[in-house]
């Protein structure tokens, strides 16, 4: 038998309560996470108000046990699993008017981040300054924690090749005042 999938672009509460058709054995969603991440009106919760408004996430969570009603009652199989995506500031109103609604919340996963959004990286620099150390460590070269940072920072910013980077990494052990800092012996 061919499974097919369906899209369906509608307001959760109006669609989930006229519902008639089959039931679901599970359902993946990404409601609003209440943030008005952006500004995007779409991503309010419910209403004006911003996302510290402790009143508006007040109805934000009113408004997730709503539809999670009208989900469990119309479209849902009993014992039908969900996953729902939740915004790290806001996930907490969502698991509790889906509890409120009726859902039981088993497990949660999570990605998160320490400091806000993902910064990039340059991984080539990353992996070259990690082979520079391990060379550097390898030989005796007499430098402080701090020298060595500073010519592993040198060499791998200053966009020359492996052999150009031992090379000067080298001579820098050899003599301390052949690289970027002067160091008093």
């Amino acid at each position: 038998m061919p499974s097919t999938w369906t899209i369906i672009n509608a307001e959760i509460i109006a669609w989930a309560k006229g519902y008639t058709g089959p039931r679901y054995h599970h359902i993946l969603a990404d409601p609003p996470y209440a943030l008005e991440f952006l500004g995007l009106g779409w991503d309010k919760p419910q209403g004006q108000g911003d996302a510290a408004n402790l009143p508006q996430m007040r109805q934000y969570q009113q408004w997730v046990t709503e539809w999670s009603e009208a989900l469990i009652a119309n479209v849902l199989y009993p014992g039908a699993t969900c996953a729902f995506f939740g915004g790290t500031r806001t996930f907490h109103r969502l698991a509790a008017g889906l509890e409120d609604g009726g859902f039981e919340i088993f497990d949660v996963m999570m990605w998160l981040y320490s400091q806000g959004m993902a910064k990039g990286q340059d991984v080539s620099k990353a992996i070259d300054a990690a082979a520079f150390k391990s060379w550097l460590a390898s030989i005796d070269h007499h430098l402080t924690p701090a020298e060595v940072r500073l010519v592993v920072s040198a060499a791998v910013q200053g966009g020359i090749s492996m052999e150009e980077r031992h090379g000067r990494a080298f001579n820098a052990a050899r003599d301390p005042h052949s690289y970027p800092f002067h160091r008093q012996i």
